[in-house]
């Protein structure tokens, strides 16, 4: 579910040279009337996203719309358990995240606010970086 179709090189060259800037601009809810929002730079698994998705939905059930707001963008590489050094860059193993200050990351629609507050909060704890619910009204 969370890899790009389609990229132009298949192995990235490091973690270290990315950009790690912020994004100062306030974040605009273009789809829903909530939305949950990074309050600091960090990188995220595909399996921090899952069990966070896996846990809103279980708490908002049919209820509610929910957008995901970013894609894999950075393939992260892992040679073989007691393999000898050098014969090359190891295999892509999953592919992360980079979520950057102010980034929106969820967007809901369609239920009370006090129940999605209440998920958002709940799902908070799943995500390595803190992060801050918002709501256009």
């Amino acid at each position: 579910m969370l890899l790009p179709k389609r990229t132009k090189f298949s192995k990235f060259f490091s973690r270290k040279t990315l950009s790690m800037t912020s994004l100062l601009k306030k974040p605009v809810l273009n789809n829903g009337i909530y939305g949950l929002i990074a309050n600091e730079n960090s990188f995220v698994i595909p399996q921090q996203i899952n069990s966070t998705l896996r846990l809103i939905r279980k708490n908002l059930k049919k209820r509610a719309k929910i957008w995901i707001n970013f894609s894999p963008n950075i393939p992260i590489t892992k040679k073989p358990n007691e393999v000898r050094m050098g014969k090359g860059k190891g295999s892509v193993k999953y592919w992360s995240f980079l979520i950057k200050k102010n980034q929106l990351i969820f967007e809901f629609i369609g239920t009370k606010k006090g129940l999605i507050h209440k998920t958002i909060k709940a799902s908070k704890t799943k995500l390595p970086f803190k992060s801050t619910f918002l709501s256009k009204y």
